[in-house]
């Protein structure tokens, strides 16, 4: 089991914290990659939807789904979907810096933008336990700003390239 970082870093704040972070690095242990089930379509709209759920008020009990479903042999995205996940809309009040209002910003700007993630379904799984790690091993805006700035204005984005620049978030060397 992986050591789990330094509280001065940026502390796993509760105990579904640690047990998810013990988790990511337990999947990338196994190295056994779970089916994606969904059309292309889907998965976009999923990875989207990933992206911006930091701004949900309860994104812990999406990132519970997310992980519940990846820990089995297969990720079924349309039934994750189905959930209907509500993402805000506008600025929410802990919106007060400039960071904040640019990355508030580019999350909602995902909404309308039509994006295709180019990848295999090892990178799309590398891709979501990439990201939710970031977010527990890092303040939320850092892996989004940096996602924002490859992004850019591209339509299309290959998931190896966003993993590769995720990958400088994992300090912890769970990858």
């Amino acid at each position: 089991m992986k050591k789990l970082p330094p509280r001065h870093r940026y502390p796993l704040y509760n105990k579904w914290d640690k047990d998810c972070y013990n988790l990511i690095a337990k999947l990338v242990r196994k190295k056994q990659v779970p089916e994606v089930l969904g059309t292309k379509e889907e998965i976009n709209q999923f990875l989207k939807l990933l992206i911006q759920s930091q701004k949900m008020h309860d994104w812990r009990k999406f990132l519970k789904i997310v992980l519940k479903s990846i820990s089995s042999k297969q990720i079924d995205i349309p039934k994750i979907l189905k959930h209907k996940f509500q993402v805000p809309k506008d600025y929410e009040k802990w919106v007060v810096y400039k960071e904040h209002v640019e990355i508030t910003d580019f999350l909602d700007s995902l909404r309308k933008k039509q994006i295709q993630f180019i990848g295999s379904s090892k990178e799309i799984i590398e891709f979501i336990l990439r990201f939710i790690l970031a977010q527990l091993l890092l303040d939320w805006k850092s892996s989004i700003h940096a996602i924002k700035e490859v992004m850019g204005k591209r339509s299309k984005i290959k998931l190896k390239f966003l993993n590769k620049i995720l990958s400088e978030f994992d300090y912890t060397n769970v990858f």
